[in-house]
């Protein structure tokens, strides 16, 4: 019985020690989001829809552990607002520009080190999961998450974070999707057979914002 308290106790401090040196705070970013795919790879013509950049926003919480005197553990847990614009075509149903909002939670596993005091960098994978997907034209709003119908992605992401004064971070971070949002989309030539290769759509994002972390 001894023993057992003893081991509970020493879990408990140990536990307790590292939840101390934990660092977190909060995040907000300006985002600056497309979408690639491989239509024109694959055809070797331009698509009728080709998405761009369009400015949009990301906000979470991020938590830091110390794994030496220059590495760090990160993780984030972010709302994204990702997605793009396209240019309407003529005679289009629904008429007129469409936007995409690709809404997201994200979870960025990032491993940093500090070549520099006040400068932080940062790499890792990040993980999405896809909460809702709508196309905006100027006549309607479309649920799009049986075209947006891939839940899950995976992106590499990297960046840095630099410290203006004492707790307030400047954050710049671009990230690069890895799987395609989209489900398996097989794609014909002109004489309806089947090509081999399927569609892909990929998600491209770049931040720029600020951290605060709690004192």
């Amino acid at each position: 019985m001894f023993k057992v308290t003893f081991l509970l106790l020493a879990t408990l401090l140990t536990t307790s020690e590292l939840l101390s040196q934990i660092q977190y705070g909060i995040k907000g970013s300006a985002l600056y989001v497309s979408n690639v795919d491989n239509f024109e790879e694959i055809l070797g013509q331009t698509p009728l829809v080709v998405p761009e950049y369009r400015i949009s926003y990301q906000l979470g919480v991020f938590g830091s552990y110390p794994l030496g005197k220059n590495l760090s553990a990160n993780a984030e847990f972010l709302y994204s607002h990702k997605g793009f614009k396209a240019e309407g075509q003529p005679g289009g149903i629904p008429e007129g520009d469409a936007t995409v909002h690709l809404h997201y939670l994200n979870l960025p596993l990032l491993l940093g080190y500090k070549p520099l005091g006040r400068l932080l960098v940062m790499v890792g994978p990040e993980l999405g999961y896809l909460l809702s997907a709508k196309s905006k034209f100027e006549s309607e709003t479309l649920d799009v998450g049986n075209v947006w119908d891939e839940r899950f992605e995976l992106a590499i992401t990297g960046g840095i974070r630099y410290e203006l004064i004492s707790q307030l971070y400047f954050d710049v971070r671009y990230s690069h999707g890895l799987t395609s949002v989209t489900g398996s989309t097989i794609l014909t030539d002109p004489s309806g057979n089947s090509l081999e290769e399927e569609l892909t759509n990929k998600n491209r994002a770049w931040a720029v914002g600020l951290a605060y972390q709690m004192p």
